[in-house]
């Protein structure tokens, strides 16, 4: 995921950091709020902060390298950014009295294809037989004459880990899969190699360029079938953040979950949840 800048003049532009810390108050200064965490939160928050920006013009994003949902926990409790991302829930041990843990959306992975290959549907045995080697050209499951090339994650990644929950179970992954070790990395590799699969998360790079996105046992990953619970492979995308947040922090996270950040999320095709 790329290094993003968010400013409440100009989205995007590039401006002086200034320090955001737990005893600042809200002033006409601009403050600065830092985020970093999961790569596959990165869409939700860029979506929530662009609108919040657009509103309140004395505050400014800056959204840190992304890592995972682990790095975003800690970063909250070391005190370097504001907001921590995550695409799960937080372990047993990752909590704490130190920090506040709040989901937002359900997010899809995306099972996905080089736009070559024209198949649009895959059943969870046949998922199962090309993550393992056992199916391993395009022509076995309908599709062109042609080597299938795997596009595989570590398995501490929540891509691995749920596709794994869902469908692939306690599998061995096929040893010719090309193992990378960001997300981001799948979709650029997707977007390049002809006749390549792996799982991505939503994203707008998927606007820039042409992706097979593939329905799974004949179920696709719409609003719909996310909202009715039909499509299993989902991110839970949250947020930690600091028992007692600044003030400048704690106004955006009342945004977030306000109606109108519930809205703004829901028009973009995310699955909100519902907020007790």
């Amino acid at each position: 995921m790329k290094f993003v800048w968010i400013s409440g003049l100009v989205v995007g532009a590039m401006l002086v950091l200034t320090s955001c810390t737990q005893s600042e108050p809200i002033t006409g200064d601009r403050q600065t709020i830092k985020i970093g965490g999961s790569s596959e939160a990165y869409e939700v928050m860029e979506i929530l902060t662009e609108a919040y920006a657009a509103e309140k013009k004395t505050i400014d994003f800056k959204f840190l390298q992304s890592s995972q949902t682990s790095g975003g926990v800690q970063g909250v409790k070391d005190g370097v950014i504001d907001i921590g991302l995550t695409s799960r829930e937080l372990t047993e041990s990752e909590k704490d009295s130190t920090i506040q843990y709040r989901a937002i959306a359900h997010s899809p992975m995306l099972l996905a294809t080089h736009e070559i290959v024209s198949i649009q549907n895959l059943t969870t045995e046949q998922i199962k037989g090309i993550y393992s080697g056992q199916i391993n050209n395009w022509q076995e499951v309908g599709g062109p004459d042609a080597e299938i090339i795997l596009l595989d994650l570590p398995e501490d990644e929540a891509d691995k880990q749920l596709l794994r929950q869902h469908y692939l179970g306690d599998i061995t992954i096929d040893y010719r899969a090309i193992v990378f070790s960001e997300d981001d990395q799948i979709i650029k590799a997707l977007l390049s190699t002809p006749y390549s699969i792996g799982t991505v998360a939503k994203t707008e790079e998927f606007s820039q360029g042409y992706i097979n996105i593939l329905s799974i046992d004949s179920i696709s990953a719409s609003p719909e079938n996310i909202a009715q619970g039909k499509y299993e492979l989902l991110y839970t995308i949250g947020m930690v953040f600091p028992d007692q947040p600044n003030p400048v922090t704690q106004d955006f996270i009342n945004y977030i979950f306000s109606e109108i950040g519930q809205k703004k999320l829901a028009s973009s095709g995310y699955a909100v949840i519902q907020q007790p």
